[in-house]
């Protein structure tokens, strides 16, 4: 007699389903045909066709009842469809991907890079407006010219003079030169400023070439020019002209200059001329006590004795220096001129008076006196030398 279980009819019919099952399986490994051993590429395409594979052993799953209103579902492809799929079309997008993503990176890049010059010229054009507004609107040329002559003449020392008689060499001197040294003397004494574009006192100042104009009209010179240039052309025509290429005025250059002369520099200035003089004055001698090379005119910084002086002025003469932080002189000293006094000499000096012959003198009668009369020479006209 069997067991217990055997008897059981359900343990039984499960035993039965499990041993079919069991010679099911076995039957169909048997029928499979043995794999090939694949290479890796194989391995690599057939991946998706192993999952398909799985999925068709897998017991199929349970879907949902469709109600009539949702579409039809769609067919299961076969497995060799899916197999195809995934081989062909993960390698061309993985490339197509690359091959559009470069190109979009540079459009992005490119106008980064327009945007940052665009901010760098706003920057730049802000920058040049800013430097640009004080040049864009300068002051009228005649106030500054008055603002700058009212704070240069505030930081000066006052105007300079000395007496004629404090030069060593007034007392040899003709009465032309003389009389042109006085005048521009008097006109240090009037407390005259450096205003430029002047060439009478009445305006209260002149400039270097106005007061050397003004100084030679008064002298009976009628047909001087009015600015450094033209007095420079002037005065190498019709004077006597001394080029000085020294720079020390002790030098052997120097030592035929005496009072009266006109000194001309270039440089003090920018300035468009032909020749390009832009300073003139006039040479007053040597100072006693201080034994200094003098000369009188107008400058807007000259110095005398150490101190700045703005103005009509007595000056000391002094070669052109470099400014501090300068290692050449900007301005230069051309020379000395000796003006042509001769014509103005005749036109000033007056025509001196003849002496008149005295009167026979009435004698008494029988006087012993002589018959004849005694007669005076007649005074000769002095003429002066010029210089």
């Amino acid at each position: 007699m069997p067991p217990a279980p055997f008897r059981n009819p359900v343990f039984l019919r499960l035993l039965i389903a499990i041993l079919f099952a069991a010679t099911a399986s076995a039957q169909e490994t048997s029928e499979r045909p043995k794999k090939k051993k694949r290479t890796t590429s194989e391995t690599t395409e057939s991946k998706p066709s192993k999952k398909a594979a799985d999925e068709e052993d897998a017991p199929p799953k349970k879907k949902p009842a469709a109600s009539e209103g949702d579409a039809e579902p769609s067919k299961k492809k076969p497995a060799a469809a899916s197999e195809e799929e995934p081989a062909a079309t993960p390698k061309p997008r993985k490339k197509a991907t690359v091959a559009s993503a470069e190109p979009e990176k540079e459009p992005v890049k490119k106008k980064q890079v327009e945007e940052s010059n665009a901010d760098a010229d706003e920057a730049d054009a802000a920058s040049a407006k800013l430097h640009k507004k004080p040049a864009s609107a300068p002051a009228p040329e005649t106030p500054s010219k008055e603002a700058r002559s009212a704070a240069g003449k505030a930081a000066s020392a006052p105007n300079a003079s000395v007496e004629p008689d404090q030069i060593v060499e007034y007392a040899g001197l003709s009465g032309s030169i003389r009389t042109l040294i006085d005048a521009a003397l008097a006109l240090t004494k009037q407390n005259l400023t450096y205003t430029y574009g002047s060439a009478d006192p009445a305006n209260g100042g002149m400039d270097c070439s106005g007061t050397i104009y003004y100084l030679l009209r008064q002298a009976g010179f009628k047909d001087v020019p009015r600015d450094a240039s033209g007095l420079y052309s002037w005065a190498r025509k019709e004077g006597k002209f001394f080029a000085v290429i020294s720079k020390k005025a002790d030098g052997f250059e120097f030592s035929d200059i005496k009072p009266g002369d006109l000194l001309f520099w270039n440089g003090t200035y920018s300035i468009d001329r032909d020749p390009p003089v832009t300073h003139v004055m006039i040479y007053l001698g040597t100072e006693k006590g201080r034994n200094k090379r003098i000369m009188a005119g107008a400058s807007d910084g000259r110095t005398y004795d150490g101190k700045s002086r703005w103005g009509v002025s007595v000056f000391d003469f002094v070669m052109p220096r470099p400014r501090p932080g300068e290692t050449m002189a900007k301005a230069d000293f051309l020379g000395y001129a000796r003006i042509p006094l001769q014509g103005a000499e005749k036109a000033a000096e007056p025509e001196p008076a003849t002496a008149a012959e005295p009167k026979e003198e009435e004698k008494p009668a029988g006087s012993s006196a002589s018959k004849g009369h005694s007669q005076r020479p007649k005074a000769k006209r002095s003429v002066k030398s010029s210089d």
